[in-house]
Parts: C-alpha cells; sequence; structure tokens
C-alpha cells in the first residue's frame, strides 16, 4: 500500500485478503480443485480421490502459499500424469479391487517427486542465542530464525548480516539499544558490550527481508546470547520494540500465525494491541496456539526465560528492585 500515494489512497476502499488456513484450503481442494482437475484431465468417471493426509501433503510439503494457485497447480500435475497412466495402461492403472484409487501421502510423492519444503523448521529445539520470529512474505506467513553470536573484540560494535532492509537495520539498533539500556535488571556486565562484537545474522542470506515486526525477536536473540539461555522451547514472536521496551502492534497476524502453526510451534508472544484481531482468527488457529499478550519487553522475558505466564511491567520492576537492594545490603 505504501507505494500508492497518499491523496489516492484516501478516497479508495481498502480490502484487505488475508490468506487460508489448512483447513481451508483441504475444504475448498475437495469440493472444487480435485473434481475439476479430474474432469479436465478426462478422469471423473473413474473412481479417484485424495485423501486429507495426501491432499495435507501438497500443501505443506510442495506448496508454501497464502492462496491456492500453486495448490491447483500441484493437483492438475497429478491428475495429467494419472490420465497418462490410465492411456498407457488401462485397467492396470493402481485401482483396488474394488476400482477405487485413493492419493495418500506416498502415492502423491511418487507423482510429484521429493518434496519441496520440509516438515519440520530447521530450529525445532531451543538454542542459545536463537529466537524465532514470525515474518509476512508475499507468499503467507513464515518462521524466520534469528541468530546472534558474541565474539571477543577490542571494541563493541555491532555486525548484521542477512540481507536485511534499513527498516529492519534500525529494529535491531533499537533492540540493542534497549537491552543495554536495561542491563541492571537483566542481570548483564556492562562491560560485555564493550568487549564484544554483537553479530545478528538471519538465515537465507539470499532472500531480502525488512519491518519492524522483528523487535522482540532480535532483542530475546541478543539476550539469549549475552545470559547463554536458550528461550522457551516452539515458542514464537512477533512485535516492534521501541528503546524504551514498549511492544507495538504488526499486521498480517493471521498467515504469521498460520505458519507457526504449520511449523508446529506451541506458543506465540504477540503485542496486546493485536488482541483484538486474535480474537476474530478461526478457532482453529487459536486452539492451537496458547498465546501471551504483552505490552512491554519485560513482559516477553518473563515468558520466554522464566518458564511461566507473563507477569505484569511492574511486577517485573519490583522483583528487580528487590535484587538491587540485596546487592546494595551485600
Amino acid at each position: 500500500l505504501d507505494t500508492i500515494p497518499s491523496p489516492l489512497r484516501d478516497s479508495l476502499e481498502i480490502i484487505e485478503v488475508s490468506g487460508y488456513s489448512e483447513e481451508e484450503k483441504v475444504a475448498i481442494a475437495k469440493q472444487y480443485l480435485v473434481p475439476k482437475q479430474l474432469k479436465e484431465a478426462g478422469l471423473s468417471k473413474l473412481d479417484i480421490s485424495f485423501s486429507k493426509s495426501g491432499l495435507s501433503s501438497v500443501i505443506n510439503n510442495y506448496t508454501r502459499e497464502s492462496g491456492l494457485r500453486g495448490l491447483e497447480k500441484k493437483i492438475a500435475t497429478i491428475c495429467r500424469k494419472l490420465a497418462r497412466q490410465y492411456a498407457e495402461e488401462g485397467d492396470e492403472l493402481d485401482l483396488t479391487t474394488k476400482g477405487k484409487l485413493r492419493l495418500t501421502p506416498s502415492v502423491v510423492q511418487k507423482h510429484l517427486g521429493a518434496e519441496r519444503y520440509g516438515d519440520n523448521f530447521y530450529h525445532q529445539e531451543a538454542q542459545v542465542g536463537v529466537s524465532l520470529g514470525m515474518a509476512y512474505t508475499q507468499y503467507g506467513g513464515e518462521l524466520m530464525a534469528i541468530e546472534t553470536t558474541l565474539i571477543a573484540a577490542n571494541q563493541g560494535k555491532l555486525v548484521l548480516t542477512g540481507k536485511l532492509g534499513e527498516v529492519m537495520k534500525e529494529s535491531a539498533q533499537a533492540a540493542l539499544s534497549y537491552v543495554r539500556s536495561q542491563f541492571f535488571n537483566f542481570g548483564i556486565d556492562p562491560q560485555v558490550f564493550e568487549s564484544h562484537e554483537i553479530h545478528i545474522h538471519v538465515p537465507a542470506g539470499a532472500v531480502p527481508k525488512d519491518g519492524p515486526s522483528a523487535g522482540i525477536a532480535i532483542a530475546t536473540s541478543i539476550l539469549s546470547a549475552i545470559l547463554n539461555r536458550a528461550p522457551a522451547e516452539k515458542t514464537a514472536m512477533t512485535g516492534e520494540i521501541t528503546v524504551h521496551g514498549k511492544v507495538l502492534a504488526i499486521g498480517g497476524l493471521k498467515e504469521k500465525l498460520l505458519a507457526a502453526q504449520r511449523e508446529g510451534m506451541q506458543a506465540v508472544v504477540l503485542p496486546d494491541k493485536n488482541r483484538a484481531i486474535f480474537r476474530e482468527l478461526p478457532a482453529s488457529i487459536r486452539r492451537s496456539l496458547k498465546a501471551y499478550f504483552v505490552k512491554d519487553y519485560s513482559e516477553v522475558f518473563e515468558v520466554l526465560f522464566n518458564g511461566h505466564q507473563a507477569k505484569s511491567g511492574a511486577s517485573f520492576r519490583q522483583l528487580n528492585r528487590g535484587a538491587a537492594d540485596k546487592d546494595l545490603a551485600s
């Protein structure tokens, strides 16, 4: 939308079309796409059907998109191969004794070849210095690993790699500034920042990445590396961060949550300002993920590093005041 001039945009009615969930794709494929492609391939008279697991295999392992165009192409490919096989072999087309052909994941793989996408995200296990952000791309939502490592150096500096855009670079700088300003609350020796180079990398270096919504994920990755503690397992996050630690709203929430659901995440950390949008999402998405809504990064820290539900910012500050009093007493 930012490419449309403001005067023109003001005179338009903007209609946002969100992506489909896996359940919606399976239902549309069963009711419309599969019958259409079987008819076009000349197979409508045969008893051929896709199992639910077979369609899910096509959706998750061969297409990654918010729409249905790629899914229909893959279904059409399978149907054309079946039509050729039927033309060559006739009644010997892998039909069972009852004259039925059910396309299971193994049969799908036979016709489509090796899976294009893996079943699981490569950072399934919690790891020090790695946080899981959620990104919104033109193909839908994706899970995005953010990796941070500390390198001993004569002077501290921030190194960013992974073909990041200007907005994302600024977001990383804001996240680092917040962590540095709160070193006492997080129990960090401030000398760490002066004696180490902080290298932040977002994998898939050939793919451009931009936007501010990875702010809390970057801050989490930095803290994880400095504290040498892994964040909570199977927990993804999204939210813009300010230099004072406030968590701001983001866009593309449904697509991001679909990506987290697809990759087997169990919990997500979301900006509190996106709570109303979350309530409007399908129940299948809301039930599959435990959502933590946060206003300040201190609450994010409670969820990811203390292993229990987020507390308010006031309780977090109270805990740290108690720690400070202990230090003064000693």
